[in-house]
């Protein structure tokens, strides 16, 4: 198989497919074919190379020597049609035997029929992914993130097949409600005996596995001391550069070796698992490419710790393939009694500097509100750089009057107000619009911090298409844990409260929690709009660039 005869193919290999490339793949593949192996799990990290390497290729030496009924599964339809076009009949072209096995045969959006097999791509909310026929091999992508996922009911479609294999791969969704311990595939995974690459140390040959050890720990990956500086944060660049790895037996191994090391490995299993079950966990440091290096696995760690529990249960998910264990995330009263200064409430606790310059940094007011049925919630934030903010004041209102009134009041650079109250959700468009305001969705499956998009608040009305309003939907996990972290002063910029705080903010702001990966206000706790308003400082904070 050359990935030169098919330019276009989404891969940065670029000649013949090479099986020592990626080496810890070559016996999950062989276990396709094995009698006395039913079912393979991987768990693996994000982008590890999973569809290439244990659907497709398998797929692709199926077609042309071992003809099989196969179905590949995946998310949904949209993603099944694309991969079915752009990489399975895309990739047939990349051998002779796999090109040849396909002429003559029929094709549809969704199958593939050749003279000697069938094979079909699905998805689980279609009508014929668990309802119709037998399939001896079943390809099973990124099960975490199904709408609906059953192990039992792809197994059902294997059943009457004596030797049938199911293959079950990927990461954790670190977008899933509930506790992450509940993951498809960390179930799948626990059924297995649990197989790690583990590598002869290069002085000893003691064989060890990666993971990320820590402060404490003999082994895992290191960096410099001087990569911390005084004010405690973080030289992430000095952090790439001198970042290594120790193993158990305090052997060091630099970047350059890695791959070596890898490639020296053996998968090992760890447990006892149910007959004809395999499971491979494959991790970031695994993989030959930029994102699996020393420096940058300590690098994204350090960022992610910096922003808080929840950027920290996504690192651990795509980098280690592996959950981040945090039965709570929250901010308790005593925390936010360490944030508080000596400035008077309705004042700028950085002042108004008369003119820019290298130590009067620029600085604005934001103005945050929660939109209710007939009410609003509102804080006034001062912010500068590089993220410093200090509350000015916070309040209700009763009508888009009195919120521009506030924002008057205290000199405010830029409204954004909340647009999830599916009730006033064209008013707050049409303020927008009329007062420059900038609306905000929240939404807790963005698969990045946030999401900007024109919305024309006249469509469907007198007016359409004569302005459009700039509205952001932003990941509610991302920024709620930021806030907790500030409460809390875990974060390098200063986040400050004015002293003697009214009561009624401390009980709102530290209302919420995240609870088994679930957001919930704490017991007795009725009220939660001050925690809304000041995590939307926090998104504002980040559009604007104040907060990066």
């Amino acid at each position: 198989m050359d990935y030169s005869l098919v330019p276009p193919y989404d891969t940065p290999i670029h000649g013949p497919y090479d099986p020592d490339y990626m080496p810890f793949w070559k016996e999950p593949q062989e276990a396709i074919q094995a009698d006395d192996v039913r079912e393979i799990v991987v768990l693996k990290n994000s982008r590890a190379g999973y569809s290439e390497n244990m659907c497709l290729v398998p797929l692709r030496w199926i077609f042309a020597q071992a003809p099989a009924r196969c179905m590949y599964l995946t998310g949904d339809q949209v993603s099944g049609e694309r991969f079915m076009q752009e990489r399975i009949k895309r990739g047939m072209r990349a051998s002779a035997e796999t090109a040849a096995a396909m002429r003559g045969a029929r094709e549809t959006e969704h199958e593939i029929q050749t003279d000697a097999m069938d094979f079909r791509v699905s998805w689980p909310r279609a009508k014929q992914a668990f309802k119709q026929d037998g399939w001896e091999i079943i390809f099973c992508d990124e099960v975490d993130t199904w709408p609906e996922w059953s192990a039992d009911m792809a197994r059902k479609r294997c059943d009457t097949y004596p030797f049938h294999t199911l293959v079950f791969g990927s990461s954790i969704d670190p977008a899933r409600r509930g506790a992450l311990e509940k993951s498809p595939i960390l179930a799948l995974y626990g059924q297995t005996d649990r197989r790690e690459w583990r590598m002869p140390d290069p002085a000893t040959g003691e064989a060890f596995a990666f993971r990320l050890g820590g402060p404490d720990t003999p082994d895992g990956i290191k960096w410099a001391p001087d990569c911390r500086r005084e004010d405690e944060t973080w030289d992430l660049e000095r952090v790439r550069a001198t970042a290594h790895y120790v193993t158990p037996s305090g052997t060091r191994i630099d970047e350059a070796d890695r791959m070596a090391v890898v490639r020296a490995g053996a998968w090992q299993p760890t447990a006892v698992g149910s007959p004809g079950r395999r499971g491979y966990r494959v991790t970031q440091l695994m993989v030959p490419f930029g994102s699996g290096a020393f420096g940058e696995i300590a690098a994204a760690f350090l960022g992610a710790k910096q922003r808080g529990n929840m950027a920290l249960r996504t690192y651990f998910a795509e980098y280690w393939a592996d959950v981040y264990v945090a039965e709570r995330d929250d901010a308790d009263e005593g925390a936010l009694a360490h944030r508080e200064r000596d400035y008077a409430p309705g004042s700028a606790m950085f002042g108004v500097p008369e003119s820019e310059t290298e130590d009067q940094r620029a600085q604005f007011v934001i103005l945050t509100a929660d939109v209710h049925r007939d009410w609003f919630q509102w804080v006034a934030r001062q912010w500068r750089e590089p993220g410093e903010s200090a509350l000015i004041s916070h309040g209700k209102a009763t009508s888009f009057e009195e919120i521009e009134a506030a924002a008057d009041r205290h000199n405010a650079y830029r409204v954004f107000m909340d647009n999830h109250y599916a009730g006033r959700r064209m008013e707050v468009l049409d303020y927008c619009a009329e007062r420059g305001a900038i609306a905000l969705l929240g939404d807790d499956k963005l698969a990045m911090p946030y999401r900007m998009q024109e919305v024309d608040p006249y469509e469907g009305k007198r007016g359409a298409g004569r302005t459009t309003v700039k509205q952001y939907t932003w990941n509610t996990h991302e920024f709620r844990g930021r806030l907790l972290a500030a409460i809390r002063g875990e974060t390098p910029q200063l986040w400050a409260v004015y002293r003697g705080i009214e009561r009624d903010y401390v009980r709102q702001v530290t209302s919420t929690e995240l609870r088994d990966g679930v957001w919930l206000t704490k017991p007795g706790q009725s009220q939660d709009h001050i925690f809304d308003c000041e995590v939307m400082q926090f998104v504002a904070a980040a559009i604007l660039g104040v907060c990066r």
